[in-house]
């Protein structure tokens, strides 16, 4: 658990939303925090952490008063590149996982790589990893050239979402029953799937993020 938060508060409530955050230092030993962990679908550690009347002292604020919006939006933006690149890698893991599965899996006394549907299945999700990557290469770049991208990370997360979902689904029927158990990674990386489309922003936020840069 970490010793500190970095709390993001509304500071302004008569004002646009973005013009009234403030950004705080917030100690996890405060009177008024409780932490209750969460059970998640993908195994990983998520807390819901609650603030009771907590007092924060005024040097505990990080930035200026009512300006910690850009970077809170930086933050957000490296993070959903960040969690892409997470997804890309378990992409990448369920394909070849999902080829050398169906060279060794035989019925009918014939790998079922030989089938077609499988065939299909795969060649699918190698094309639409190969999209996907490419979004999220050119988001990562941007932001490293600290040029404007909230549309190209915005259109990554979008892709990269439905992409890892829909290949870890095509995962779990090239592996039959075996890939839904909890016992194989395969199961594993569907659920983890799953757990990562709405995090830092889910396809349909997204699109309407992209909209919105386009000014319509």
């Amino acid at each position: 658990m970490a010793d500190y938060f970095l709390c993001v508060a509304n500071t302004n409530l008569s004002s646009q939303p973005e013009e009234g955050i403030t950004i705080f230092l917030v100690d996890a030993k405060s009177q008024g925090i409780k932490i209750t962990p969460l059970p998640t679908i993908a195994d990983d550690k998520q807390n819901e952490i609650l603030f009771e009347g907590v007092i924060v002292p005024r040097g505990n604020m990080v930035g200026e008063l009512n300006a910690g919006w850009l970077a809170v939006k930086k933050t957000l933006d490296r993070a959903a590149v960040a969690k892409c690149a997470e997804m890309i890698g378990g992409a990448d893991w369920t394909v070849e996982n999902c080829v050398a599965y169906a060279k060794e899996r035989t019925q009918f006394d014939k790998p079922i790589g030989s089938f077609g549907i499988i065939q299909h299945y795969l060649a699918e999700m190698w094309a639409e990893i190969g999209h996907a990557k490419r979004l999220v290469y050119y988001a990562g770049w941007l932001i490293e050239q600290g040029l404007p991208c909230a549309k190209e990370v915005a259109m990554a997360k979008a892709r990269m979402s439905e992409v890892y979902r829909h290949c870890t689904r095509m995962g779990v029927q090239i592996f039959g029953g075996i890939g839904t158990t909890r016992e194989h990674d395969m199961g594993l990386y569907y659920r983890r799937a799953r757990q990562s489309l709405p995090l830092f922003g889910s396809p349909d936020f997204c699109r309407e993020r992209v909209a919105c840069e386009m000014v319509f």
